[in-house]
């Protein structure tokens, strides 16, 4: 099947705010074609430091979704960007250097019940990507709902202590951490340090240990069980070749019977897709016409 242009697709600003202050912008685009995703809309779930606009990932496969009916609502959520300033909320300063990551939970709600109020079905799949594929797992683990009907994890990240401390470059993460956890019991939590460990990145310490302490809140393998609806892992082949961790087969072992979860290999992709998109596409949509054609949505029992 080719595949229609990512550009030219007309999209209507839309924005939400969470149930505590936060406004979040997003774009919605509306499929005016009818096909076998008729009546579904993928929800994106950004990375760290990501935001709805400028998204390789989704700006490409948005149009094979819209060419098979299916609407796809772009997302901000607080971890926007690196650091933004909002005059509201729990805290002035936003983005990925102060977020936590459980907050995803206020930020998809506050996008759920946007749909639900503007769609003409609330039926939806989350699409998440990097630390926005962790999200989507967390909400729909921690908050199932019946109008989330699937979920695309592209390339989760494995957020472990475990991990990190195992790694070649375990010494500097134990420094980095050791840095936050000083910070933090001096009362400078809300300061920024430059980390490195597990990528370079300008963050409050604060918000490092929520993401990457010791405490191993967000290993997403832990959410695959609660998560009753079917999920889609892909990751792209670059970046499996150097996997110590073996993903597939630790994702393998957390699958009870009669689970619809499958892991998708993308030739010669990285964590960005940025080779194999074409792949990509096709995988997504063939995963979402077979377990989610129209009529055949499937709810949580």
């Amino acid at each position: 099947m080719s595949k229609p242009p990512f550009i030219n697709m007309p999209c209507e600003l839309v924005s939400c705010v969470t149930s505590d202050g936060i406004r979040l912008h997003g774009a919605w685009h509306s499929s005016r074609k009818n096909g076998p995703l008729t009546g579904l809309t993928l929800i994106t779930i950004h990375g760290v430091g990501g935001n709805f606009y400028s998204s390789y990932l989704f700006r490409s496969c948005t149009a094979t979704m819209l060419a098979q009916g299916a609407s796809v609502l772009w997302t901000n959520n607080r971890g926007h960007d690196g650091l933004v300033n909002t005059p509201v909320g729990r805290r002035r300063e936003q983005g990925a250097a102060y977020e936590y990551v459980s907050d995803c939970r206020l930020d998809i709600d506050a996008w759920q019940k946007w749909l639900k109020a503007h769609a003409t079905s609330p039926k939806h799949v989350l699409w998440g990507h990097s630390l926005g594929a962790i999200k989507a797992l967390y909400k729909t683990a921690h908050d199932p709902a019946v109008e989330t009907v699937g979920v695309i994890a592209n390339s989760p990240v494995l957020l472990s202590r475990r991990q990190f401390s195992s790694s070649p470059r375990a010494a500097e993460y134990q420094a980095d951490l050791e840095k936050a956890s000083r910070y933090v019991s001096e009362q400078r939590g809300h300061d920024l340090l430059h980390i490195r460990n597990p990528t370079p990145i300008w963050i409050s310490a604060e918000s490092y240990l929520d993401k990457y302490g010791p405490d191993e809140k967000y290993d997403f393998l832990n959410f695959i069980e609660p998560t009753r609806c079917p999920i889609l892992f892909t990751y792209g082949e670059v970046e499996l070749s150097d996997d110590p961790h073996d993903l597939k087969n630790q994702i393998a072992e957390r699958v009870a019977d009669g689970r619809s979860i499958e892991f998708c290999t993308i030739p010669r992709a990285n964590h960005f897709y940025t080779q194999g998109i074409e792949d990509l596409q096709q995988k997504m949509e063939h995963w979402l016409v077979k377990h989610l054609a129209s009529g055949g949505l499937h709810e949580l029992q």
